[in-house]
């Protein structure tokens, strides 16, 4: 039995001990024979490294200069000076990568080559190419005669495309900018052809190298046919140690590369359902929030109705907590669809010419009795030198703003609130400030204080209520329009908010209405207007007819597009409120139709239409004002917005009605 034992050990040690004899023995004439071969393939070797060096440099060459290509298209698709001075830079950054691999063509050198990798936690790895000086340098100099102007060239062209397309942004006319955009067309039409060239002369170098290389190769192979033939009988003893070795090694490595490939497809499959989840999850919030504004539109609109009767004390006190919850819930639908937006990258920036000036003016009217009924003092400042009419995305600004007041106005029971805005060094830079005197904040609670439903802790909640969602959203927001959100903050002495925009400067918008106390109309001027709403729910239409009647306006009704156009070809109507989602024809197809026949009648006359809809996002009301539409107004409707629309709208009209009355005494005079 001990023999029985023994013999299976013995003899695997004595193969071992074997094997390992054969492959030092192997191993002792592969280096013999190396020593002996070494100096007649050295200098192949080098010259085989210094081509295939010259080969990796000039698919980096191609590499950077498709790289300065592709930023030069994004930067004639891209928008805003801030865009195009950061592409210009990248391009440069391209552009000098290839001067410097061309020097160390010449003079010898070491290139970094980065190798963008699809691997678990290595995203990219730096490849260091050594290039000894060329002892023939021939084709090197032709092609940099060649490609050094052309790359000068490409810089000059970008700077001229940078100015063209900032020229673009200036421009008001259509014709102008069709114009212009033609050119800007047929300038970019010069690039492709230049890119053609430069990689037809990098190509030389690369198919010179390529051929050294493969001539160089076969040379050696020739040299080493000899050094092969000897080593064979040794490679093929090393390849059986190695297996007999290697085989569970392999083994294993196989069974880990398939447990890895199996975790990788697992994890694929689980951000690909992530990405699906989170695409479903946006668009039923989106689906989930205009649902939710058509029931909210009524509930909020009933509420500021009842307020306005002679109510009893013990019934406004519930009316007024009806509205005060409606409203809290119609923010809370806001900011959470907003930041599923975010989230899926889906939230779109608008840049829009508007007045700063009448945007501050708005935003402190619309919160300062709000604040002071609280007895607290509300200061609004805005610096002289700064702008009025800027470009940007006027909704977004308005939103930031009173998300910081209504915070600030949440925390804050004694002192003041103020809202200042000021301009800094940079013409376009805009810097705003939302201050308080409430309760202030620790550091504990500044370092999360940006984060998604995070208060300072929860008895702040309790307390003051909230979601913490409103500055987590104006970060995201300030940051997405490229400007910067911080805060200071003492515990119990207050907190100051501040916040940067880059708000470039706009020309003098026309019809730009500016609301004062010589232009505030009442209510019995409205009652000239004769009024369409175009709404197809009948809570609805009862809310906004009685929103409208407190006006003195009694408007007549339609259920849909098609009904409203049989309506306006049969009464004259000078004011339309038309809803957007409509069964048998919606409000983007009907505005459109309007202002085709409008168009076609040659008679000069516009209809102002103001858009209604549940949906809140940037994208819905720039496509409802490029269809045509004058205003726009988001269910629910708020009741001093709406006599804000009207008395625009009236304005509007009665500006139109005097211009057609003066062509009409011009024309009688002439006759």
């Amino acid at each position: 039995m001990s023999q029985q034992h023994t013999k299976p050990h013995s003899l695997p040690v004595k193969r071992i001990v074997g094997l390992l004899g054969v492959f030092l023995f192997a191993i002792a004439s592969i280096l013999a024979i190396d020593v002996i071969f070494h100096h007649l393939t050295q200098s192949l070797n080098e010259h085989l490294h210094n081509e295939r060096s010259r080969v990796l440099i000039g698919e980096s060459i191609i590499q950077d200069i498709h790289r300065a290509e592709l930023h030069i298209y994004q930067m004639a698709t891209s928008s805003g000076n801030f865009a195009y001075r950061q592409y210009e830079h990248k391009i440069q950054q391209d552009l000098n990568q290839v001067y410097q691999k061309l020097d160390v063509l010449k003079e010898g050198g070491q290139v970094t080559r980065t190798i963008f990798l699809n691997i678990e936690e290595v995203d990219e790895i730096q490849q260091k190419i050594t290039f000894h000086h060329p002892k023939d340098d021939t084709t090197y100099l032709l092609v940099q005669l060649e490609v050094v102007p052309q790359l000068q060239q490409v810089a000059r062209k970008v700077q001229l495309l940078k100015e063209m397309l900032s020229q673009s942004a200036t421009l008001s006319e259509p014709e102008k900018m069709i114009e212009h955009s033609t050119q800007l067309k047929n300038f970019i039409k010069q690039f492709p052809p230049l890119f053609f060239r430069l990689y037809e002369n990098i190509g030389r170098l690369h198919y010179e190298a390529q051929k050294n290389s493969e001539q160089l190769e076969t040379s050696l192979s020739e040299q080493l046919g000899t050094y092969s033939l000897l080593k064979q009988l040794l490679v093929i003893t090393i390849i059986l140690f190695a297996l007999s070795f290697g085989y569970v090694f392999i083994r294993r490595v196989m069974q880990s590369n398939e447990q890895l490939e199996h975790t990788w497809q697992s994890v694929e499959q689980a951000r690909l359902h992530a990405e699906q989840a989170n695409l479903a999850k946006s668009q039923f919030l989106s689906n989930m929030s205009h649902e939710l504004r058509t029931p909210l539109n009524a509930i909020i609109g009933f509420a500021q109705l009842l307020n306005m009767e002679n109510l009893l004390p013990t019934q406004k006190q519930p009316v007024d907590h009806i509205h005060k919850a409606a409203l809290h819930l119609l923010e809370m639908v806001n900011q959470i669809l907003d930041l599923s937006k975010i989230e899926a990258g889906m939230l779109q920036i608008a840049i829009e010419p508007f007045s700063l000036h009448n945007l501050l003016d708005d935003t402190c009217q619309l919160l300062r009795s709000s604040i002071e009924n609280k007895g607290v003092t509300f200061h609004c400042h805005r610096e002289q030198d700064v702008p009025n009419f800027v470009k940007g995305d006027e909704l977004r600004i308005r939103q930031i703003m009173l998300n910081l007041l209504a915070n600030a106005m949440k925390f804050t029971h004694l002192g003041s609130i103020s809202l200042s805005v000021s301009a800094t060094n940079d013409p376009e830079i805009v810097y705003f400030e939302v201050a308080d005197t409430g309760i202030g904040m620790n550091e504990a609670t500044l370092q999360k204080l940006f984060n998604a439903f995070t208060q300072a802790d929860i008895s702040t909640s309790k307390q003051y209520g909230g979601t913490g969602l409103g500055l987590s959203l104006s970060k995201e927001l300030v940051e997405l329009m490229g400007g910067k959100m911080g805060v200071h903050s003492v515990l119990n002495e207050g907190s100051k908010f501040w916040f940067t925009l880059r708000l470039a400067k706009a020309e003098v918008m026309k019809h730009h209405y500016t609301p004062d106390a010589s232009s505030r109309l009442e209510n019995h001027k409205f009652t000239m207007l004769r009024v369409l709403l175009v709404e197809d729910n009948p809570v609805n239409q009862m809310v906004a007819t009685k929103m409208l009647k407190k006006f003195g306006i009694v408007p007549a009704i339609a259920k849909h597009g098609q009904e409203a156009l049989d309506k306006l070809a049969q009464t004259t109507y000078n004011l339309v409120f038309l809803d957007v989602q409509m069964p048998v024809m919606d409000g983007y197809e009907t505005i459109a139709r309007i202002r085709a026949d409008e168009k076609s009648s040659h008679e000069g006359k516009h209809l102002y239409v103001i858009g209604l809809s549940a949906n809140a996002l940037n994208e819905d009301k720039a496509k409802a004002m490029a269809l045509g539409m004058d205003d726009y107004l988001t269910k629910p409707i708020n009741f001093g917005e709406l006599q804000h629309k009207l008395e625009r709208g009236l304005l509007h009209i009665q500006q139109i009605e005097a211009l057609e009355e003066q062509i009409r005494l011009e024309r009688d005079t002439d006759g």
